[in-house]
């Protein structure tokens, strides 16, 4: 149950939210580097302390793919589709570096996809680019192959731009970032209290990823001062997706049920409330381990760890339900379904697992009737 007026989301938080990449544009005209990048898990103080403004490659779901489906078959993932398609259309020739940050395997079907165009001689239009990992093993060699890519990503960058990761200069964006940081966590403090819907959330935070950060940084202040002392009143659900969000779709189904999403399982969503990076003499090993420790990883083991963040949320007296949504794409939730049903039922938390297409019509209306019926029980 969205609010009715988003007349407290800033007109530059909504402009970069619908139009993704025209921030970068004007940066990039002004005589700027644009780091583009796609995957969870990407160190963007790195970007920034390169000189470079950081921008995700994420374009909304109703896009059409045109150029993709020629490389492609049916199966292939519909999220990376859009990624692909993006990166070999020619609209990214702003771009200067594109980065591919994987944390499985699966991860990497974009970045390989589009090196074998290369390699046939027709991806002139693709930008360059360079593959990082994150991955999630908890492990001590893990950690230290993490810190060489890490490492590596930086010399990337200063190739491009000429400007060095410095202790000072990465300091200087881990202090923005930081900054941004606590807005969200401000912002997860007043979803907690039933001041703002999930939709809002979630349309205030993802434009972090295609502005410049001061620009986003007085935007979500402005925000989020705003919302103090609002209410939305509805049952409160917890979300588990198996899809990255990329908008806000599932959100408003979920709503237009009667319902309001207090939180939800992704980076773009209530895990970026993490607490501040610190960081100390190393400050590019402090970044490695903060999006080491904090960014959702299904490469993650054992369990505990993986789904930890679930556990935890799951468990607050303000959530009463939870809303399992895996589609029909899905490759990996699935396996751990089974372990988090099981820890719903003990912990007396009911849940709605949902399979529909929340980008279609017809499966958007389908979640929020399941919602409706759903919550009839609180």
């Amino acid at each position: 149950m969205s609010s009715n007026s988003q007349d407290f989301i800033p007109a530059t938080l909504l402009s970069a939210y619908r139009d993704r990449t025209a921030a970068a544009k004007a940066h990039f005209a002004g005589g700027g580097k644009v780091c583009g990048y796609f995957g969870n898990g990407m160190p963007i103080e790195v970007a920034m302390a390169t000189g470079h403004m950081p921008m995700a490659i994420m374009p909304l779901p109703d896009r059409p793919t045109p150029h993709a489906e020629e490389w492609v078959n049916p199966s292939f993932d519909p999220q990376l589709r859009l990624i692909l398609d993006q990166l070999i259309s020619g609209e990214l020739d702003f771009v200067d570096v594109a980065v591919a940050v994987s944390q499985a395997s699966p991860d990497s079907l974009v970045f390989q996809s589009a090196r074998e165009i290369l390699r046939q001689g027709v991806g002139a239009q693709i930008p360059p680019l360079h593959h990082y990992s994150l991955l999630g093993l908890q492990s001590e060699p893990v950690r230290e192959y993490g810190l060489r890519e890490i490492e590596d990503l930086a010399k990337r960058l200063r190739a491009n731009s000429g400007e060095e990761a410095t202790p000072a200069s990465l300091k200087r964006a881990i202090e923005l970032t930081n900054a941004i940081r606590a807005q969200w966590r401000a912002l997860d403090a007043l979803r907690r209290e039933g001041a703002v819907s999930g939709t809002d959330a979630l349309t205030l935070m993802a434009p972090s990823r295609f502005m410049d950060g001061g620009a986003y940084l007085k935007g979500i202040t402005q925000a989020v001062t705003a919302l103090r002392g609002r209410s939305v009143k509805a049952p409160r659900l917890l979300v588990v997706s198996s899809e990255a969000m990329s908008d806000s779709r599932i959100h408003q189904a979920i709503e237009a049920g009667g319902a309001v999403v207090a939180a939800e399982f992704d980076i773009w969503g209530a895990c970026s409330a993490t607490p501040d990076i610190v960081p100390g003499d190393d400050p590019l090993s402090a970044i490695y381990h903060h999006y080491y420790k904090h960014v959702p990883n299904r490469s993650i083991y054992p369990a505990s760890v993986r789904l930890g963040w679930i556990y935890e949320r799951v468990v607050q007296p303000e959530i009463v339900g939870v809303v399992v949504h895996m589609p029909q794409s899905d490759r990996s939730l699935g396996w751990d379904y089974p372990r988090l049903r099981d820890y719903f039922e003990s912990k007396g938390k009911p849940h709605l697992m949902t399979r529909e297409d929340a980008t279609s019509k017809e499966g958007s209306a389908a979640i929020t009737q399941a919602v409706a019926n759903f919550i009839k029980k609180f």
